[in-house]
């Protein structure tokens, strides 16, 4: 028999909830993807089920309140103790991929850095020009080279195409 229920505490052991009243409280074990380690917040609906032995009842899952994903996506969301959402991970049927908004973009750090190593190399080769041509005119002019170093802005725990 599958059973709904709020949860009444989630803790690294167990989730216990609230069957039929306050008096009905049961212990569940969740059932989750391998890899997945989450738990519920207070007051989330679970569903669950007993099991062939009947002293083991097993969560299957929880219902969320709202769905914003369309048919193909998969979100992946954080949420406070309040049940406030924090960060999300968002995979859209269009071939993009939200990470904790839309507001700004990724970038791709070795073609940024390409591009802007190429560009100190321009202005310094320029800044040569500019020398000879002061000292053609009698005056002098020692161009102090350009650096560019972007490595602190390089993320290194998360990789893109």
């Amino acid at each position: 028999m599958i059973t709904l229920s709020r949860v009444k505490e989630a803790t690294s052991e167990f989730i216990k909830v609230l069957r039929y009243g306050k008096s009905d409280v049961q212990t569940i074990e969740p059932v989750l993807p391998s890899g997945v380690d989450s738990k519920p917040l207070k007051d989330d609906l679970s569903v669950h089920s007993k099991t062939n032995d009947r002293s083991d009842p097993i969560c299957l899952g929880y219902i969320w309140k709202s769905e914003l994903t369309q048919p193909g996506e998969i979100r992946i969301f954080a949420r406070g103790t309040d049940g406030s959402e924090k960060l999300f991970l968002y995979l859209k049927n269009d071939g993009t991929c939200e990470f904790g908004g839309n507001a700004d973009n990724l970038i791709r750090y070795k073609k940024l850095d390409d591009e802007l190593q190429s560009f100190k190399t321009k202005i310094n080769t320029e800044l040569g020009k500019i020398a000879t041509g002061i000292a053609a005119g009698g005056g002098s002019y020692t161009p102090i080279l350009t650096t560019i170093n972007i490595s602190a802005a390089k993320i290194t725990e998360i990789k893109c195409l």
